[in-house]
């Protein structure tokens, strides 16, 4: 398929299409006809169904439009080239994680399938491809187990791998090699933001826009006091957690909570650089996720254990049978949290992220 072929005869100048039709077929596919005269005609051979096929021939008859007899017509062998995929165990894996096929003609697949999610094809030889699990709004935390094809011969033919691909969304998200400036003022390196949701660094300037519009919108009523939102749910829902660093004390940053207080973003004021204003004023402005963070102290039996999970990637899932909440003990897991909002934890229901 998809290579020119010579036919001779006679009266060959009169044909107006060349039909190849599967062996069993009762319709046949066009092909182009590349160049012809009274003897010969050459034609690119068409996607073809299987790999024997009979060529026919259209043509004016002088009253009208005729096909040739398919009894009579020359047959053929087809080579199709098909992907043949060898690969057939595939484990679970994560969103975002390289895939491996291998086989014979991968270079043929036009797209790689999961449900109806194309994903991103990185390498395609004759013998390998590889391609990239993307991520879905579709997709659940935990196991979601879909469908995995291959699409060739431009979408005519779809094969399926596996009815059981399972794509792992995790309930925890491990970021790495994230650079953040504290209270960022120099110039190119803007970037004071970070969110544990979508693992982004923003720079300041799009604090107003992307990262926190809502608190833009009511800056000091965003909250009725620290942490305590005063924002409609689905409003407080709309922005992803966040938090930022700034300076506490000379040589000393702290982690901030956007919630935590009315001044920390104020301090980003700056009357030189515009850039790295992110409230458009030294004015007060509460952020508007409420979060809570725990230093653990590696010293401790209890801490240690979590830090070597969270280190050793084995931490898999955070809820509330992993990381038990005792509400009288103001506990969670066995730590201490007395300063934590529970309410605030219970009625908005944020993940609780780990770096």
């Amino acid at each position: 398929m998809g290579n020119n072929l010579l036919l001779s005869g006679s009266s060959m100048n009169v044909v107006s299409a060349v039909l190849f039709t599967a062996e069993g077929g009762t319709e046949g596919n066009e092909a182009e006809i590349i160049s012809q005269s009274e003897n010969e005609i050459v034609v690119k051979v068409p996607y073809v169904e299987s790999d024997k096929a009979i060529v026919t021939f259209k043509y004016f008859n002088g009253t009208k439009e005729v096909e040739t007899s398919s009894s009579s017509a020359p047959k053929f062998t087809v080579k199709r080239y098909q992907p043949e995929v060898t690969t057939t165990v595939f484990e679970p894996i994560n969103v975002g994680d390289m895939v491996v096929l291998e086989g014979a003609y991968l270079n043929k697949i036009d797209k790689v399938l999961l449900g109806d999610i194309e994903c991103t094809i990185t390498l395609q030889t004759e013998t390998e491809l590889k391609f990239v699990v993307p991520s879905s709004e579709n997709y659940v935390d935990g196991d979601n187990t879909v469908v995995l094809k291959i699409s060739y011969f431009d979408g005519r033919e779809v094969h399926t791998l596996t009815d059981v691909f399972v794509v792992k969304v995790p309930f925890i998200y491990f970021w790495e090699n994230r650079k953040v400036y504290g209270q960022g003022r120099i110039e190119g390196q803007l970037s004071s933001f970070f969110s544990p949701e979508t693992g982004l660094v923003y720079a300041n300037s799009d604090w107003s826009t992307v990262v926190d519009p809502v608190s833009m919108k009511y800056k000091a009523a965003t909250c009725s006091a620290n942490n305590k939102p005063a924002v409609s749910e689905s409003e407080y829902n709309s922005v992803n957690p966040y938090f930022f660093f700034s300076g506490a004390s000379a040589g000393q940053l702290q982690i901030n909570s956007p919630a935590n207080s009315k001044t920390q973003l104020r301090n980003f004021y700056s009357t030189t650089n515009s850039s790295s204003q992110v409230t458009g004023g030294k004015i007060d402005c509460y952020g508007t996720p409420a979060l809570t963070f725990l230093w653990l102290d590696p010293s401790k039996s209890g801490y240690k254990t979590l830090i070597d999970e969270v280190k050793n990637g084995t931490l898999s899932k955070i809820d509330e049978t992993t990381f038990p909440i005792d509400v009288e003990a103001k506990t969670c897991r066995g730590f201490s949290i007395a300063s934590a909002k529970l309410r605030l934890i219970q009625m908005f229901g944020h993940q609780i992220y780990l770096r």
